[in-house]
């Protein structure tokens, strides 16, 4: 006997061959579109079927918050320490290029804690609207702010020109040099903590479900603290490094350091802190 072709397909299925057609199967709705993880810190947000901001954007931008003054930090440290041990001309010249960034960083400065009190402000009164505007100011104005750092010529390429005849330090006292720079951070440091800390509270928040009032204050304050000490850090082993290189070297090596340590409280330190402090509010 000659084998019969198949049927057609009943429901997206092929009956056997010679029996009856299957029961017709009701089709599956369809779902809405959910973007999948890409990992813990590359998170996307949905809205309707799509998504919107990935996380990966504001950490990135909190990273380099955290390397920035640690680095710059590490540069001038090193660059004044080979000045001081070579020629008082040099040490002109450098106390001249740090000098000329007085302003700007100034306004760096004033800029970053006005917006970022504005934004903590309407946070709290739910003007949504008006801490979005402050929150986007603070990279706006310290994006300015920062270009015309460089142009006031605060960065490693001047303070290693200024620097390229000067006599390096020994270990013994570029490990001086880098500790004294590292206390001088401290300012700096807690200054740049606070959006740090900002921008992972407003991530923990929007994108890492977390809505315990109580915790996001207890991780803030973590953060600032293991931020500061991070920045703090990666000042003191730029400058360590760069006072026996090069100033730009400190650079690299401080942000660098800066970053990591930021990192590591992230896993380490900031839920121990953040545990003890949440203990105490009850």
């Amino acid at each position: 006997m000659a084998a019969s072709l198949p049927t057609l397909p009943v429901q997206g299925y092929y009956p056997p061959t010679g029996g009856a057609p299957l029961a017709p199967v009701a089709p599956v709705a369809p779902q809405p579109y959910a973007a999948p993880a890409i990992g813990q810190d590359v998170r996307v947000n949905t809205i309707g079927n799509g998504p919107v901001l990935p996380t990966a954007g504001p950490s990135i931008i909190g990273m380099i918050s955290r390397g920035f003054p640690a680095g710059t930090q590490a540069a001038i440290g090193a660059a004044e320490a080979i000045a001081a041990h070579s020629s008082g001309a040099m040490a002109k010249g450098v106390a001249k290029i740090v000098g000329e960034a007085g302003e700007p960083l100034l306004h760096l400065t004033l800029d970053l804690t006005s917006n970022l009190f504005g934004f903590v402000g309407n946070l709290i009164t739910f003007n949504f609207p008006k801490a979005a505007e402050s929150f986007i100011n603070i990279f706006k104005m310290g994006a300015v702010n920062t270009g015309n750092l460089v142009k006031r010529a605060v960065q490693p390429v001047s303070l290693t020109a200024a620097v390229s005849g000067g006599s390096r330090l020994n270990p013994a006292s570029a490990l001086a040099t880098g500790l004294g720079v590292g206390l001088k951070a401290l300012k700096s440091s807690f200054i740049w903590a606070i959006p740090s800390a900002a921008i992972q509270a407003f991530v923990d928040y929007k994108y890492h479900d977390q809505s315990d009032t109580k915790r996001l204050a207890t991780n803030f304050v973590a953060d600032v603290v293991g931020y500061t000490g991070a920045g703090m850090a990666g000042a003191a082993a730029g400058a360590f490094i760069g006072s026996m290189t090069m100033p730009i070297v400190g650079t690299i090596v401080g942000a660098g350091v800066g970053i990591l340590l930021g990192m590591l409280h992230e896993k380490t330190t900031r839920p121990l802190i953040s545990d003890a402090l949440r203990d105490r509010l009850g």
